[in-house]
């Protein structure tokens, strides 16, 4: 651990790439019960790799933009010679700051591309035939599966028995699905237990429903300047949430 200000410093810069990382990641995709040491390992591993990059681009800075008449002396760093730091503090200022915003920039770069890949899996099946580990089955289903131009319209099939239909406007995937909604909005068809073949419009202009109160979710992609009230006659991709 740590035993100066110094050596403080030094872990921070170490460890702040990987654990901005994990924030970047926490936000864009579906957090999943994982034990605390997966999370620090996977921490740890986006530090040294996001930190090799953004620690080669700082030295190159420093050594051809920042001040080529007076390159690092990379021996004085380590040994954290007070006279050479002292004389070096705008060097080593400018240089950690490039270190910060480049491994920052290095993360939403990372998480860009993740994203663009999971989406040319999903444009072509053939490339990924099942679903993408990094998205909830809600994502694939309701989102990254419809074609451009289209909008999903969800039959949403209750434990209680009664079918909502509509289009979905939102539904949430950042949480565990105990937390988890689906937001549909209007046109919105409901049946009740007793006859859940029996669809009836409603008045209703949204309907939210929880995560943990739905049986199964069948989405279809429609054209956005298809008829909304003829979409849910038709039948969907179902997927069943547990």
């Amino acid at each position: 651990m740590p035993t100066s200000a110094f050596s403080v410093l030094v872990f921070i810069l170490a460890v702040a790439p990987g654990f901005y990382y994990e924030l970047v990641r926490g936000r864009r995709y579906t957090r999943t019960k994982e034990s605390a040491f997966y999370e620090a390992s996977r921490a740890v591993v986006a530090s040294v790799v996001i930190g090799v990059f953004a620690g080669a681009l700082a030295f190159l800075f420093w050594l051809y933009i920042l001040s080529p008449e007076d390159p690092p002396d990379v021996a004085a760093l380590l040994k954290r010679d007070p006279q050479y730091l002292g004389a070096h503090a705008r060097q080593l200022t400018a240089s950690l700051a490039v270190y910060l915003v480049t491994s920052f920039l290095f993360v939403h770069i990372w998480v860009k591309l993740h994203g663009v890949l999971n989406r040319i899996k999903a444009r072509f099946t053939w490339l990924s035939p099942g679903v993408t580990s990094s998205h909830s089955l809600w994502t694939e289903v309701l989102q990254s599966r419809v074609p451009n131009g289209h909008i999903s319209v969800a039959r949403v099939q209750m434990k209680s028995g009664g079918v909502w239909v509509g289009p979905v406007l939102a539904f949430s995937t950042e949480h565990e699905l105990a937390d988890r909604e689906l937001v549909l909005h209007a046109p919105i068809l409901h049946a009740d237990s007793e006859n859940p073949t029996a669809l009836a419009a409603t008045t209703l202009r949204t309907v939210i429903l929880r995560g943990p109160e739905i049986e199964t979710i069948a989405v279809e992609g429609y054209a956005r300047d298809e008829e909304p009230s003829e979409a849910p006659k038709r039948k969907g991709r179902k997927h069943q949430t547990r």
